[in-house]
């Protein structure tokens, strides 16, 4: 089928939790199957506003015009 990009956002958001969030989710990705090279990992945003803004950049970046969001409601 089509390729396809996955945009992984997320920094830490106080700089006290370990890990940035899109390096956890980039690093579950890999082991789903999603190859190291058709991800975009974006580690310095720290909250929801500044996810929205680096998304959007990013995607315009790359010349995307169709994307899907995908998300978590625990926040």
């Amino acid at each position: 089928g089509p390729s396809c990009l996955v945009f992984v956002i997320g920094g830490n958001p106080d700089g006290t939790r370990g890990d940035d969030v899109s390096v956890v989710m980039a690093a579950i990705l890999e082991t789903l199957g999603i190859a190291k090279g058709d991800m975009i990992v974006e580690s310095k945003s720290r909250n929801t506003r500044e996810n929205a803004e680096a998304a959007v950049a990013l995607l315009r970046a790359d010349n995307v015009n169709k994307s899907m969001l995908v998300t978590s409601a625990l926040h």
